[in-house]
């Protein structure tokens, strides 16, 4: 189970203080859709705030919103509004940013999958407890992660939309 985290405060942060953390489940981003979320904020301004934890150096670790910052900096954005949180464990930040990403739907299979293995094997999370901090259910965890089995071809082919993930869950068995 993963401590419920209360949030320290909320402001606008330096885009140049803000570093990624390398605990996000997404490797990889859209371009196109990267363009127009850009285009979003260089109109409206970011609407929701990123989530971070204050560093004792003064940076701040981004690990909710990546998406948001890439494209506030790309287009020179010199602040961005964020929820700033204190002493969050790296299988927190993991958890956060996953529940954010399945809320959205906006992971591929495979990010996904990695980051349930993540939890399982560097945090020695069970299913069950993966399932009751992300309210997703153990045996949908654990056909993800079984997809990490399949060759990297038929990964690629996943990954290209040339087959989906009911496809190969056959394949997986066999």
């Amino acid at each position: 189970m993963v401590k419920k985290i209360d949030y320290c405060d909320v402001k606008n942060v330096p885009v140049s203080k803000i570093v990624v953390s390398n605990l996000n489940p997404r490797k990889f981003y859209n371009d196109d859709l990267l363009k127009e979320l850009q285009c979003s904020v260089s109109e409206i301004g970011t609407l929701q705030p990123v989530i971070l934890e204050q560093k004792e150096n003064g940076s701040y670790e981004l690990f909710v919103g990546t998406r948001r910052f890439l494209a506030a900096k790309a287009i020179s954005v010199e602040t961005i509004p964020a929820v700033i949180m204190k002493n969050v464990s790296d299988k927190q930040k993991i958890i956060f940013s996953l529940s954010e990403n399945l809320n959205r739907q906006e992971l591929t299979p495979f990010e996904e999958a990695n980051s349930y293995v993540d939890l399982l094997n560097k945090f020695e999370m069970s299913l069950k407890d993966i399932s009751r901090s992300t309210g997703v259910k153990e045996d949908y965890i654990r056909r993800r992660v079984q997809l990490l089995s399949l060759p990297a071809e038929i990964q690629k082919m996943v990954s290209n939309g040339r087959l989906n993930t009911n496809h190969v869950s056959a394949l997986v068995t066999i």
